[in-house]
């Protein structure tokens, strides 16, 4: 729960400015819309959490070494688009499956309720992904593809150097790239 806290917390702060930035010009209003919408829906996943894991008294540890690094180089990415196929590929996706993964583990708990809400949310974060990304990688400019291309397989080398889960079979997919 603590990695999953981090990483919600972490997007609460993605993108800043969203709807002013200079990186949503050309996205139709309704993404504008439903990015907006998503960073709501993680700064209550991350409220939900903190108080799952005051109320069982666990205090957040030091993130792993893999945590750490997906966190820096989403932080870290220069290009809009590679950070929406960061997102998608390294958080969104692997979120739902962790969140499901807690819910089956503690059922009939808090924990089990908060996470029913929580996944409802990331199975929508992930379906938009699902949606947008192939539409953005086939309206992008050479530049953005390639940017787009390069955060795939970014994607693709981390979580397959650490784990395979069988969400990430889908999202191998998004850009038909696998």
């Amino acid at each position: 729960m603590a990695g999953a806290l981090e990483g919600e917390a972490w997007r609460t702060g993605f993108p800043s400015g969203l709807g002013d930035s200079a990186e949503f010009a050309g996205l139709r209003d309704i993404s504008v819309e439903y990015l907006i919408c998503q960073r709501d829906d993680e700064v209550r996943h991350a409220q939900a959490i903190e108080y799952l894991m005051a109320s069982l008294d666990v205090e957040i540890g030091p993130p792993t070494p893999l945590h750490a690094y997906v966190l820096s180089r989403l932080a870290h990415a220069p290009d809009f688009d590679e950070k929406l196929v960061l997102i998608h590929w390294l958080i969104e996706v692997f979120a739902k499956i962790l969140f499901d993964q807690l819910r089956e583990r503690f059922p009939g708990t808090s924990i089990a309720g908060a996470m029913d809400r929580i996944i409802a949310d990331e199975s929508r974060h992930v379906a938009f992904g699902d949606l947008f990304l192939p539409v953005r990688a086939r309206t992008a400019s050479p530049a953005q593809l390639a940017n787009l291309v390069k955060a795939q397989v970014t994607g693709m080398t981390v979580m397959s150097a650490a784990f395979w889960l069988d969400g990430f079979q889908n999202a191998a997919r998004v850009l038909d790239l696998d």
